[in-house]
């Protein structure tokens, strides 16, 4: 008899051992797993890449793209005029964002619309960048007799704009040039290329007047009134038939170069 109680005394002590290691192990792996949890939550990387230069193209990310806000919602090809339509659209930012789509259905109107995607969708694909590095994006049109003319612009970090003019025949639905620009309001173009020579040196000598006895002065100068400058300026007619032109001025400070729009007398 006390043998029998000895053995069922042993047996009890086993069972107790084996529950007690059991919960211990149990506890020792659910420990384990809130370690690993914790770690995976720590070392998840992290990225904020900024652009710091104007002048570098933002490539796109790699990752999906995410669903879109209200406030960055992108709006296709929203028809204002017969003409123009708005082919992206940002919302709920502190400036503009929109870019224009010319709607005249010929070759060079689409080859136009793809040049203006490929100069400024960047941003609206990367909306992060958006108010870091461009503070808007926009554009005016004018419609005079027969000629369709759209400047669109971008505003960058150190007040720094870019201007890209476009005319269009709109009955032929061809992109059309500074000559027949020229020839629309009776004006000669030779004539026309020494008056808008006279304005970028005009500009340039009053802007920098200060720096003249530096010696970069004389070859920005010489930029300023090459030929081939001052035929890269874009002729267009503002409301009324007011002639106005577009032209590049190679600076003393900041970028090497700035555009401006004015009129022709």
């Amino acid at each position: 008899m006390r043998k029998r109680l000895t053995l069922i005394s042993a047996i009890f002590l086993i069972i107790s051992l084996i529950t007690v290691s059991g919960c211990k192990n149990n506890n020792n792996d659910m420990q384990g797993a809130d370690d690993e949890i914790q770690t995976t939550v720590i070392t998840q990387p992290m990225t904020s890449a900024k652009p710091t230069e104007i002048a570098t193209t933002i490539q796109p990310t790699t990752a999906e793209p995410e669903s879109t806000s209200a406030s960055e919602s992108t709006t296709q090809a929203v028809q204002e005029e017969n003409y123009i339509a708005i082919a992206k659209e940002l919302t709920g930012h502190k400036y503009v964002y929109r870019i224009p789509s010319i709607m005249l259905g010929s070759e060079d109107a689409e080859k136009v619309n793809r040049e203006i995607l490929d100069n400024y969708d960047n941003f609206f694909n990367n909306p992060e960048y958006i108010e870091e590095v461009c503070y808007g994006i926009d554009y005016e049109y004018f419609v005079n007799s027969n000629i369709l003319s759209l400047v669109v612009w971008g505003d960058y970090m150190n007040d720094y704009r870019t201007y890209k003019v476009y005319n269009f025949d709109i009955t032929t639905g061809e992109q059309i040039g500074n000559e027949k620009i020229a020839k629309a309001v009776s004006k000669d173009y030779s004539q026309l290329k020494e008056k808008i020579k006279n304005i970028i040196i005009n500009d340039f000598t009053e802007r920098y007047s200060s720096l003249s006895n530096y010696n970069d002065y004389q070859v920005q100068y010489q930029r300023n009134i090459d030929n081939s400058n001052v035929e890269n300026a874009e002729l267009y007619l503002a409301e009324n038939n007011k002639l106005m032109v577009r032209y590049k001025e190679f600076a003393m400070v900041g970028s090497e170069a700035y555009y401006y729009i004015t009129e022709i007398e």
